[in-house]
């Protein structure tokens, strides 16, 4: 019996059928996926992962919900090593008082009300009440505002 490839299987997503992305899409999208040096190793590979969510939702449509859950959850484990950083405390608090908390200190280039929908937003996709699917472009463009709002949150490091 031949053993089956992984790309013996990959088709595009017929979800995809009404739109007129191409796979390189895709790829471009991930280009703009990109962190300074001041942020640190472990939201980067966090972030890494979120990249081949993307990539690979081409072919398997909600993927792109894992890509954006997880870059919502990584914004979060980010700011709570910020907050250890700067207070030197292990434990942080809610993340709801920790986007405070972060406001409060210039960490982010929008208001609070502008950060705190991302709060909202990943406490629905945690403790879903039924089965949805993230909109396209929407869940993408939240994706890039979360590494928008990192790569703000730490000092660059040349």
């Amino acid at each position: 019996m031949k053993e089956v490839e992984p790309s013996d299987n990959l088709r595009k997503d017929t979800r995809w059928d009404g739109w007129s992305y191409s796979s390189e899409h895709f790829v471009r999208i991930v280009s703009r996926i990109t962190f300074h040096h001041g942020v640190p190793e472990d939201v980067v590979k966090r972030f890494e992962v979120v990249k081949k969510l993307i990539l690979h939702s081409y072919y398997e449509y909600e993927f792109l919900d894992l890509a954006f859950e997880r870059a919502l959850t990584t914004f979060e484990m980010a700011l709570a090593m910020r907050y250890e950083h700067m207070t030197g405390k292990k434990r942080s608090p809610t993340f709801e008082r920790l986007i405070a908390w972060g406001t409060e200190r210039g960490l982010f280039d929008k208001s609070e009300n502008f950060i705190q929908p991302l709060r909202k937003i990943r406490n629905m996709r945690m403790h879903p009440r039924q089965f949805s699917i993230a909109g396209f472009p929407a869940s993408v463009e939240i994706v890039l505002r979360a590494v928008e709002v990192v790569n703000h949150m730490f000092p660059k490091v040349d």
